[in-house]
């Protein structure tokens, strides 16, 4: 990618957390991490963001703890959770892959993702590598799961799921993915060719907004020097100067 995608993902994500007054960011996460950023910036610094990883004020987190602790209290807005493969329902796999009847290959694991899943209201799912690998009909393994029968407590779930191609709002109601926007230079045949889940969509779909001048000098002059300490790699990869 380059940095203007970037910034359109930074941008869109930051949209997304508006109404959030406490945020959480996982570990390697550094569009997330930029996009939380941002909004705590454009809030006047009103809201909580908290960056596992980050080692200093504001954005470290008070003990290894604390994210959990704020999730169950239902004190956490909105947290971000990845996988090796997401399907159709929301569901993520963080754990491996099978191929006839073996594991093939091993990820991390939950790293806590079923809790959280459960307990935070907005979870904006997050994958770069946009194929039919990844995004899937069925996960191999179910880690977290995207929905829950009406006797299970929740009041956490998918809200969105945003790509290097495009963005997805999920209809918790239904269990299905909605196309809400496409990316700059990215087509709605592309996204339906390295999709593997079926989704809704609607022949006049949005292209996802860049970020104003505004927003693109904040993310210059405020997100970076922020970013240099937490994902410094990442920041001098794609903000060079």
């Amino acid at each position: 990618m380059d940095t203007n995608k970037v910034e359109i993902l930074i941008s869109e994500i930051c949209n997304m957390l508006k109404n959030s007054n406490a945020i959480g960011v996982g570990v390697l996460s550094p569009i997330p991490g930029a996009a939380s950023i941002l909004a705590k910036i454009e809030a006047k610094d009103e809201k909580r963001v908290i960056i596992l990883g980050s080692e200093e004020a504001p954005y470290a987190p008070e003990s290894a703890t604390e994210i959990f602790d704020i999730a169950g209290q239902g004190k956490l807005d909105s947290f971000f959770l990845s996988g090796g493969q997401i399907d159709g329902q929301a569901n993520i796999n963080l754990n491996y892959l099978t191929s006839k009847n073996q594991i093939s290959k091993r990820w991390s694991g939950a790293f806590g993702s079923s809790f959280l899943y459960m307990v935070v209201p907005q979870i904006i799912l997050f994958k770069l590598g946009h194929n039919t690998n990844s995004l899937v009909e069925k996960v191999d393994f179910v880690t977290a799961a995207g929905s829950s029968d009406t006797l299970t407590f929740r009041r956490g779930g998918a809200d969105y799921l945003i790509t290097d191609l495009c963005c997805f709002k999920f209809d918790r109601r239904k269990g299905i993915f909605k196309l809400k926007s496409i990316h700059p230079g990215n087509s709605l045949e592309e996204i339906k060719a390295k999709t593997g889940f079926i989704f809704d969509y609607s022949a006049q779909t949005d292209t996802t907004s860049a970020p104003d001048k505004i927003r693109q000098k904040t993310i210059g002059e405020k997100v970076v020097p922020e970013l240099m300490k937490i994902y410094p790699k990442f920041a001098m990869t794609y903000w060079k100067n």
